[in-house]
């Protein structure tokens, strides 16, 4: 009976999923992992049971100090081993006492083991060489897909022409007009669709040259929709929608016919895209889409960056950042360069473009807003939903858009929509008191000091106006950080690396070096501690 020692069967394992990973072609050490391939086979055959070894002709001798060639640090000895790596194979190999293979090698095939040591390093050199050669192939291709969409973005924006001096009162006028006088001089017909798209094209061309807050534009075909508008109007006497010659700006990642949507790589350009519905409700609501905004690269960031388009800045302070991944949207609107906006929100990419920007946004609830059409670096994540809300200068805004997007016409073109429940306005405009409860540290994030402040002055605002304010402790915000994490990266975050695979990575996404599981429960330890001792 043939009994197997437990450590064969942990190198032969060891060895196997090593091969797996790839090592000639994975590592910036290729040397080093070659040495280790050794090291292994090595290990095995001294691992084999003793008459097993004598039956096929192996022979076994004791095994030296692991990575002992590796040992010195010296750049004498590290050239050494680089330039040896044949004939440290071929030690190696000896020292197995692999005695059939080199009796093969010399008498059938005529070859010296030597020679093939070295003609199999030289072949994994190779391999690894022409493995990299192609990586930066690829690289060098993303890089001119990324400038070729940079310069037709800025092409775009600079082939605009500056408005004549009466131009420019009219859009000034139309400019300091809120959303809602905006609609209803447009539906009355006392400024036209088309000169409203104009002034905010030439204030988002502004804002662009600011604070670089635009990703692919529409200009063009925005002005043509304006002018049907105006034509519907003037033959109809009535407006088309609600949102009648309405402009808006989108993020970047929702889907608009005949513009990409890169959430900030290469890869994803100059790839057609088709209307989200929520383009296909708000333009049968009367609304012009006339630009899109950056976003961060992926758009798991709360710094708006890409290597695209490049990095946005907060129109309030040029060495602050306007938040992510919404943050060319929140730029825009708090430059004057849109009146309102679409945004996506899976992690505070509403929220914290609005709070670093001075102005308002909701989340809705997931799927109360249409997804259709958005496009995502992690497909099939359903356990954290994503949700599209609206973005704007003030709470009255944000009523006017959701009661458009809240309709039962993205009810029938989104099937994944949740409740069909439409913007109850009653409830809106109801003076009923309420009940709200507050904190200002949630025992797992430490809030800082202006977070806190105005989380107090809203508390105190409520309060004047004879709500009702009760400050609570969440509970288990721990482990629901920690299962948020988790199924956020289900996949080993498989798929955002795939994104950034052959592409640029921007220092705000860039990490020193990927962490492990141990190391963030570490950190969650460390943070928790921290949190008690307080």
């Amino acid at each position: 009976m043939l009994f197997v020692q437990p450590q064969f069967v942990f190198h032969v394992v060891s060895t196997t999923l090593f091969l797996r990973k790839s090592f000639f072609f994975n590592s910036s050490r290729p040397v080093r992992r070659v040495v280790d391939f050794f090291y292994l086979l090595r290990k095995i055959g001294n691992s084999f049971p003793k008459h097993v070894l004598l039956c096929v002709g192996f022979k076994t001798k004791p095994v030296a100090p692991q990575h002992a060639l590796l040992e010195s640090s010296s750049p004498v000895k590290r050239h050494q081993n680089k330039t040896c790596v044949g004939a440290m194979g071929l030690n190696l190999i000896e020292r197995l006492g692999l005695t059939a293979v080199k009796v093969y090698l010399e008498s059938r095939l005529g070859l010296s083991l030597r020679v093939t040591c070295y003609v199999a390093v030289g072949l994994f050199g190779t391999a690894f060489a022409w493995r990299r050669l192609q990586q930066r192939r690829l690289l060098m291709h993303s890089r001119q897909r990324a400038a070729r969409k940079l310069e037709a973005r800025n092409a775009a924006v600079a082939s605009f022409a500056r408005p004549t001096t009466e131009q420019l009162e009219r859009f000034r006028h139309i400019a300091f007009m809120n959303i809602p006088q905006l609609l209803i001089a447009l539906q009355r017909g006392e400024v036209s669709a088309e000169d409203a798209v104009r002034t905010y094209i030439y204030l988002a061309c502004a804002a662009q040259q600011e604070f670089n807050c635009l990703a692919d534009v529409m200009f063009t075909e925005a002005l043509s929709h304006a002018r049907e508008l105006d034509r519907i109007l003037a033959e109809t006497g009535k407006p088309v929608g609600p949102l009648h010659g309405l402009p808006i700006s989108i993020k970047e990642n929702i889907g608009i016919s005949g513009t990409d949507s890169t959430v900030g790589t290469s890869g994803n350009c100059f790839l057609e895209r088709e209307d989200a519905v929520l383009i296909q409700v708000i333009r049968e609501a009367g609304a012009v889409p006339f630009t899109k905004t950056n976003v961060p690269q992926t758009m798991l960031s709360f710094e708006t960056s890409n290597p695209v388009y490049g990095r946005t800045s907060n129109p309030w302070n040029l060495d602050r950042t306007c938040g992510g991944s919404s943050g060319g949207e929140g730029a825009l609107i708090a430059a004057g360069g849109s009146p309102v906006g679409i945004g996506s929100d899976i992690g505070g990419s509403i929220r914290i473009p609005c709070q670093f920007c001075g102005l308002y946004g909701i989340k809705p609830t997931s799927s109360r807003i249409a997804l259709a059409g958005s496009i995502a670096v992690m497909y099939g994540q359903e356990s954290i939903a994503s949700s599209l809300g609206p973005m704007g200068t003030s709470v009255e805004d944000l009523a006017i858009l959701c009661r458009v997007l809240m309709s039962e016409k993205q009810f029938r073109r989104d099937p994944d929509c949740g409740a069909p429940l439409p913007f109850n306005n009653d409830e809106f405009a109801s003076t009923n008191k309420l009940k709200v409860g507050y904190y200002t540290y949630d025992g797992f994030f430490e809030p800082s000091h202006s977070c806190k402040r105005a989380v107090l002055e809203a508390v105190e605002a409520l309060r004047a106006k004879g709500h009702t304010v009760i400050e609570f402790d969440p509970p288990n915000v721990q482990p629901a950080m920690e299962a948020y994490y988790y199924m956020l990266t289900a996949d080993g975050s498989g798929q955002f690396l795939a994104a950034l695979r052959n592409e640029d990575i921007d220092p705000s996404i860039a990490t020193r070096r990927p962490f492990s599981r141990e190391e963030d429960e570490a950190a969650v330890c460390i943070s928790c501690s921290k949190s008690r001792a307080t």
